[in-house]
């Protein structure tokens, strides 16, 4: 009789072992397959819309007054490598739209010493510079700035950069400034306009 309570003793600690170790199997389950489906809807844009351009180089800021606060409409750009890899800056060039119009020049290098060189310098920018224009690489992190020319832009513009390879002219990056466009909104354009359907 004791031999048969002790073996009904483990089976049922055996038994309500079970339930606890399923639930946390299952919960875990349902948290693997969330971040699934997830990730498969923050990547939904890139997938289906074959204009997507990934932003590997972001507007940081675009600068309308002076050091003391005075409207100049200095048009004075920061861009950032928020990438996972260095980019030669000697090979990248930029097309750049002010309200979706293109400016009638473009940048031929990102490297500062480059647009030195003479027939390098377009006439729509003042200077170039910051660390992402030094030493042939714009490393990740990296910020630049591209002084263009007082009003080019105004507070109210749409200011839209894009970044080429210069040796196989494809794009590499897009960004548009002010920013009002994230991938959510990118989804939610697909889902419900006729391109998504």
């Amino acid at each position: 009789m004791y031999l048969i309570n002790v073996q009904l003793l483990t089976i049922n600690a055996e038994s309500s072992q079970s339930p606890v170790v399923g639930t946390i199997l299952l919960i875990l389950l349902v948290v693997i397959l969330a971040l699934v489906v997830l990730a498969m809807i923050w990547l939904l844009p890139a997938m289906y819309d074959p204009d997507y351009v990934p932003t590997i180089f972001e507007i940081q800021s675009i600068k309308h007054t002076n050091d003391h606060g005075m409207m100049t409409y200095e048009s004075y750009v920061v861009l950032k490598n928020i990438g996972n890899r260095a980019y030669d800056n000697r090979y990248l060039c930029v097309k750049t739209y002010r309200n979706k119009d293109p400016l009638p020049f473009l940048i031929p290098t990102l490297n500062a010493d480059g647009l030195i060189n003479p027939g390098m310098h377009p006439p729509g920018i003042a200077s170039i510079g910051g660390f992402g224009t030094k030493n042939f690489m714009w490393n990740p992190g990296a910020t630049l700035f591209i002084d263009y020319n007082d009003r080019t832009f105004h507070p109210k513009d749409v200011m839209t950069i894009e970044v080429y390879n210069r040796t196989t002219n494809r794009i590499i990056s897009r960004d548009t400034w002010p920013h009002t466009e994230g991938n959510s909104k990118k989804w939610m354009d697909l889902v419900f306009s006729h391109r998504g359907a």
